[in-house]
Parts: structure tokens; C-alpha cells; sequence
């Protein structure tokens, strides 16, 4: 796990992680794949952009892909766009089968997420695939350039710290401790940075997404934020998610929480930026304080309705029989997964 949004001078760990949801969200990764994990990722210059390079977890079937691409979430955040070309109404197309099609728009799978693959998605997506040099989309790039024999043509996405990210060890073994200090320093002897060079004044986040970009990691999405538009579905986010603060939690051991999405959101979410300022630390404590028993609260409100289980990651293993009926995954296959106790 890492909460690392280190600025040059003035790094602090700022990220409150919720242990429990982790455990439930990792439960099918293979720790000795190279995982970066997180759904707030810079691409653009924008976080949470459904076309920023990437992929899903190599466990996610095509069933579960084909099923997000038609699923209608009537809570899309409403400034979402339509995905060009799409009407909002998706009717069964196979995913990436043609670009009317809302399906055009869903990750494939990383076993691993190379910068390749990833980069093939989104230059697909945005219909340049023809480019031959490298996509300059950050303010970085423009300024410094690429790194000799850069991977992609995308200029590469990175993960937002704060928001936090989880790095498994089969990444860290794709990078060399001798390749990781080259990383961050041009002199590694002396463990510093030229004046003026991008080592001087990048993030931690943004020079970790790079290093790993570099060696043959790409981000990998959860996969529980995707949207018909072109943007992230906020509801379902696992990092910084939409329920990550004491508003929330007071509100799911009320029994007060608007949808059963945020009650998902309760169980699957991963961390939460609380921030530097005055009040952070009172905030992560009360954070830990509340957490135990809003968890419990959401998993008692959803068994009453007999909605077992992890909601999206286990329609993420099913291989057949599964629709969205009334705003949630409905399993017709009997040995599609199992439903957690916890």
C-alpha cells in the first residue's frame, strides 16, 4: 500500500486505508503479477477519465465486461459526456465490437498490464493509433521530454498518491533497487536531482508511475468504476471513494445511506485522502472509529434484502448467467461465486 504524494521539499503521507475492503478487493489478484492498482489516475491532466491508459485485473471475465457495457447506473455522475459515437443506450453489442457502441469504452485485461496493451486501449479509444511519435499530454512531458527509449506512444498515466495505490510484489521485483534510485536521481551516488530537471521537481506519484511505465508496469483499474460516459462512475470507486469519510459511516450505522451502491461502497472501498491540513489526524481517527461498525451495518442492510457477498467483484468472476435487474447483478449461474460470510 502506498498513500505516498511526495512534493519536492514537502513530502507527507496523507492516505487513510481501509484494511478490511483490501482484503475483500485483492481476494483473486495474484500477488506475483505486476499490479499498480487504483481508479484515480492523472490522464490529460484530468483524474478518472474512462479513455486513460490502462487495464482490468487479469481474473475479470469477458462476461462481467460485456454486462458493464450495457448496465445502466442511474446514478452516472451527470457531468459525464456520452462516449462519442454512443447514445447512452447500448443494446448487447459485443464489447469493442464498433465504435456506436458504449462496450468501446472497457479496459482489457491485464495478465500483465504492460505499457503496450495499455496504451493500445487508449489510443484505440481516441481513434490516433496511426501516431508514430509519442503522445505529449502532461505539462511534464512538454517541459522535459521522454526518458531515451520510452516504451509507448501514450504519454503515461500516473497515479494520484494521495488518493492512494496498491502495489503488489510482483511489481516491485520488475524493478531493480539499482533501476528504482536511477529512477529518482541523476546522481544515484549522491542521492540527488539536478536543479532543473524533472527528478528536481516531479511528484513521488508521478515519478513511481514513470519508473514502473519504464520497466514494464502499467496501472491496472479495479474495474468497479466504469462508466457509460467519459468519466468514472463515482459511486463504485475503491480509492478516495464517495463514502470514505465520517458523514458516510455515520450514516450506513443509521441505516441512513440514499442507495444500496453506497452500502457497496462501504464494503469495497480501499482508502481515503484526508489530507494534510490542521484537523487530518482527527480525521483519520475518526475514520478507524467508525469504520468496524459501518461495515457491519452495510453488510446487515444488504443480507436483509438477500444481496450476499461482494456485489461488483463477484459478478467480476462470473463466466455466464448474469444481468442487471433494478440496480444490481443478478446470478443465474449457481457456480458463479461464492458469497462472503464477512
Amino acid at each position: 500500500m502506498c498513500g505516498c504524494n511526495t512534493a519536492p521539499k514537502k513530502p507527507h503521507i496523507d492516505t487513510f486505508f481501509f484494511v478490511d475492503g483490501i482484503k475483500a478487493l485483492l481476494r483473486e489478484y495474484d500477488h506475483n503479477l505486476p499490479y499498480v492498482v487504483t481508479d484515480v489516475l492523472w490522464h490529460k491532466r484530468k483524474r478518472y477519465l474512462m479513455e486513460a491508459p490502462r487495464c482490468l485485473p487479469c481474473h475479470v471475465t469477458e462476461a462481467f465486461r460485456r454486462g458493464v457495457a450495457i448496465r445502466d447506473d442511474t446514478d452516472t455522475p451527470a457531468t459525464a459526456a456520452l462516449a462519442a459515437g454512443g447514445s447512452g443506450g447500448g443494446g448487447g453489442n459485443d464489447v469493442g465490437s464498433d465504435r456506436g457502441s458504449l462496450a468501446w469504452m472497457i479496459p482489457p485485461l491485464g495478465c500483465p498490464c504492460t505499457p503496450q496493451l495499455a496504451c493500445e486501449f487508449t489510443l484505440n479509444v481516441t481513434g490516433i493509433s496511426t501516431r508514430s511519435r509519442p503522445m505529449v499530454w502532461s505539462p511534464e512531458s512538454k517541459l522535459w521530454g521522454f526518458p531515451p527509449d520510452y516504451p509507448t506512444k501514450c504519454d503515461y498515466p500516473h497515479f494520484h498518491g494521495g488518493s492512494g495505490v496498491l502495489i503488489s510484489v510482483g511489481a516491485m521485483r520488475q524493478v531493480p533497487y539499482s533501476e528504482a534510485m536511477r529512477c529518482y536521481y541523476d546522481n544515484v551516488d549522491k542521492r540527488t536531482a539536478e536543479p532543473e530537471s524533472l527528478k528536481s521537481f516531479a511528484h513521488g506519484d508521478r515519478m513511481t508511475s514513470l519508473c514502473f511505465w519504464l520497466h514494464g508496469v502499467a496501472i491496472t483499474d479495479p474495474g468497479l468504476s466504469l462508466a457509460r460516459g467519459a468519466t468514472t462512475f463515482i459511486g463504485n470507486r475503491v480509492m478516495d471513494a464517495r463514502t470514505a469519510n465520517p458523514e458516510s459511516l455515520e450514516k450506513a450505522t443509521t441505516g441512513t445511506l440514499p442507495s444500496n451502491s453506497w452500502l457497496w461502497s462501504i464494503l469495497t472501498m480501499a482508502a481515503a485522502h484526508v489530507g494534510h491540513h490542521p484537523g487530518a489526524a482527527e480525521l483519520a481517527w475518526r475514520l478507524a472509529e467508525l469504520y468496524p461498525e459501518a461495515r457491519r451495518a452495510a453488510n446487515r442492510r444488504l443480507r436483509v434484502q438477500g444481496l450476499w457477498g461482494r456485489g461488483d467483484l463477484d459478478a467480476q468472476l462470473v463466466q455466464h448467467g448474469m444481468s442487471w435487474v433494478k440496480g444490481a447483478w443478478v446470478f443465474n449461474d449457481k457456480g458463479s461465486s461464492e458469497a462472503e460470510a464477512g
